[in-house]
């Protein structure tokens, strides 16, 4: 992308961490807001008030619709029920049908058996757990080399594979450590994390006002009323740190500042 910032290998996996914190707490926010909406969604649903709430902000804007899923069908067979209808006479040839159990047909007395009197329905293949067990054992490398295969029988050595190792393509995971999400925010609310090393968008977005009922663990913002930013300027963004007031204190016991 023309104009992007050049980072360093360090940086950017610190980059990574940052996305990785603000990943955590909103997966962990959506499961809590999504669980305790449960009750009162399942009462909407199951009394035939609604089967969806439109999703309104104050102002009357209408931010989308949320659907009840509706609940499960449990259905409890009736079973001697069914065999004694089953078993009339009007019903007994579409009823009842004869069959062989697959695994049978891995005993070679079977096999030879339908060989003799119906040849055409026996063929010969390879035997997908042999070949399994042959390519898996050439992947290792040894004894006789990255995709060679040692046969254990003769001592000699079959080429069955070509193995190459691709290039890495610059993807990655991200583990936290278990103080990771804490120390993360509190840096960023106390000035420790250049700005220019967060995403555009996330600079972008000037941190909101943290009033009962919002979750939003991070200092409060200059301006209370949080308008979302024209996307237009995202482009434009100066690299201002969003977070310049001190933050409020941490508790890893509760990521959501009480919020249910």
């Amino acid at each position: 992308m023309t104009g992007a910032p050049e980072f360093t290998t360090e940086q950017h996996a610190l980059r990574v961490a940052i996305v990785g914190a603000f990943e955590d707490l909103v997966e962990q926010g959506t499961k809590q807001v999504r669980e305790s909406a449960k009750p009162v969604m399942a009462n909407t649903r199951n009394s035939g008030l609604s089967t969806s709430v439109r999703a309104k902000l104050d102002d009357g804007t209408d931010v989308g619709v949320v659907s009840i899923t509706k609940g499960g069908t449990d259905t409890t067979e009736h079973a001697d029920a069914i065999d004694k209808l089953a078993r009339l006479p009007h019903n007994k040839d579409a009823a009842f049908h004869n069959f062989v159990e697959p695994h049978v047909l891995d005993d070679p007395r079977v096999v030879a058996l339908i060989g003799e009197h119906f040849p055409e329905l026996v063929q010969e293949r390879l035997n997908p757990a042999w070949r399994a067990r042959v390519l898996a054992e050439a992947a290792k490398a040894r004894p006789a080399g990255k995709g060679n295969y040692l046969d254990p029988a003769t001592g000699e050595v079959h080429k069955v594979s070509t193995i190459k190792d691709r290039p890495a393509d610059g993807r990655v995971s991200y583990t936290g450590s278990p103080e990771a999400s804490a120390a993360i925010f509190a840096a960023l609310g106390q000035g420790l994390i250049d700005p220019a090393l967060l995403p555009r968008i996330m600079a972008a977005l000037p941190a909101p006002s943290n009033p009962p009922g919002r979750v939003f663990p991070m200092s409060p913002g200059p301006d209370p009323g949080w308008a979302s930013p024209d996307p237009a300027d995202l482009a434009d963004v100066a690299g201002e740190s969003p977070w310049d007031a001190p933050a409020p204190e941490w508790d890893a016991d509760d990521p959501f500042m009480g919020v249910a």
